[in-house]
């Protein structure tokens, strides 16, 4: 026997994986290849065991005298649904055909484990290789296919994603467990659920509804001057207290009106002349934002669209199984270095997706720059989210979908487009003894800002006069 058995998280990696090997053959939960077979699970469809199941005695009524409930040896329950059933059948039947196992779980801890769990579960004692794929479009496919690892190297990956699971397990078992029965000691019905995850969550939010709800609005002032230069132009700098100003708050805030009355009072009387005390020049360059990773893609479309979370991450995974974008639940925002070759094919691509900016923009791009988002020592085993090598018709995406494409794409673009160069100058100048405070910039070369022109809120770009 020489063949292989494939195990993928999902359906459609099966699919997609089966379709690059060969000419696959669907059979009742696998597909077979040649001599070689591509098995599917349905995500974890093994669970940890619940407490009943190690001791009848921890059934309901629930004891406090019970806790902690700590398993000695822990267990796995098989899957509950026909579809999870028939996947172990199949892996069962298939691993005696087989000279050695692939796992194809997604390229995260939990793709790991819920592969890995199978196996164990199962009692493997075939060699297993691991695939990695991080996008379902065929020129990624096959390069993975020409890249098989140890499984034993993500080892450390499924036992900390089962030491999370586990943690979970312990955590919430036995909180749920004693503020249940707390809380029907006190009178209350029903189960007090207790998570390691949501409970926190929902504590945050709460502390902060009541923050909100508790929340007294406080007048403060603030003092600004407009100065002229001698050489020409003006500039707005603020008024600093000093150590000693009296009439502040404990956050350093001026909240005295008759104190900021006579500040100003002080300035409209004097000659209303300022010094120069002090200019900073200093020449910076700033690199174009990274590729998204999931967390960060979920904020900025949340920014910008109004997406929930769960929207953002099933509209990309949408995006993914189209095979049109990258791994979505990715930690990573940079890239491999080997896939800096892709960049010509990806911009010609965007350039002609229908899509009127990238049009402009992608032909302005250079592939031939390599922006520090190629980095092969921060990418595991997932990288950052962007566009695959395949064609995509914007215009036949659902809105959602456009959205999201869109800030992946965008990115992308921006990792070929030269430094935003700027000169940053600061200056403080001296009024009737009181001190402001100014700050500008003049851009040198706006680089990869003239993709986001009008779309980046952290700037202060005004320019101040030449002071010295």
């Amino acid at each position: 026997m020489s063949g292989k058995l494939f195990i993928a998280e999902k359906p459609s990696v099966a699919s997609a994986l089966s379709a690059e090997m060969g000419n696959p053959v669907k059979k009742n939960g696998y597909f077979e290849v040649g001599g070689d077979y591509v098995l599917w699970l349905y995500g974890h469809i093994l669970q940890l065991a619940k407490p009943d199941d190690y001791d009848p005695a921890y059934q309901w009524p629930w004891k406090l005298s019970d806790l902690p409930i700590v398993p000695d040896k822990w267990k796995i329950k098989p899957p509950a649904n026909a579809a999870g059933q028939n996947a172990l059948d199949a892996f069962k039947s298939l691993s005696k055909k087989v000279s050695c196992i692939v796992n194809v779980g997604d390229p995260d801890r939990e793709g790991q484990l819920l592969v890995d769990e199978v196996l164990e579960f199962m009692g493997n004692k075939l060699p297993v290789e691991r695939l990695i794929i991080n996008a379902l479009d065929s020129t990624t496919i096959q390069r993975a296919l020409q890249k098989f690892e140890d499984n034993k190297k993500y080892r450390n990956l499924y036992l900390s994603a089962l030491a999370r699971s586990r943690a979970d397990w312990l955590f919430g078992m036995n909180a749920t467990r004693k503020y249940t029965v707390e809380a029907q000691n006190s009178g209350k019905n029903g189960v007090m659920n207790v998570g390691r995850v949501k409970t926190p969550t929902l504590a945050l939010v709460a502390r902060r509804n009541m923050e909100i709800e508790n929340f007294r609005p406080v007048t403060y002032y603030s003092i600004s001057g407009v100065f002229a230069a001698e050489g020409g132009g003006w500039f707005t700098g603020k008024w600093q207290p000093s150590e000693n100003q009296k009439g502040l708050d404990s956050e350093g805030r001026l909240i005295d009106p008759v104190i900021a009355r006579e500040i100003v009072k002080l300035l409209e009387e004097s000659d209303r002349r300022a010094v120069v005390e002090t200019v900073e020049e200093k020449k910076e360059k700033r690199a174009a934002p990274l590729p998204f990773s999931l967390t960060k893609l979920q904020i900025e479309a949340g920014r910008k669209f109004g997406y929930s979370p769960d929207k953002v991450l099933e509209t990309a995974q949408s995006l993914y199984e189209k095979k049109l974008t990258s791994y979505p639940r990715s930690g990573s925002e940079y890239l491999p270095v080997s896939q800096h070759a892709d960049a010509v094919k990806i911009l010609r691509n965007l350039g002609v997706c229908g899509h009127e900016e990238f049009a402009s923009l992608a032909k302005s791009a250079d592939p031939s720059i390599k922006s520090k988002a190629f980095d092969d020592k921060k990418v595991d085993a997932h990288h950052g989210i962007i566009p695959t090598l395949n064609k995509v018709n914007f215009a036949d995406l659902p809105k959602e979908e456009q959205n999201i494409y869109y800030l992946a794409a965008r990115n992308y673009i921006l990792q070929f487009y030269g430094l935003y160069e700027y000169m940053s100058t600061k200056a403080a100048v001296r009024c009737a003894g009181e001190l402001f405070k100014a700050s500008g910039r003049t851009v040198l070369a706006m680089g990869w800002k003239a993709v986001l022109a009008g779309d980046d809120e952290d700037e202060d770009a005004k320019k101040l006069p030449k002071l010295s």
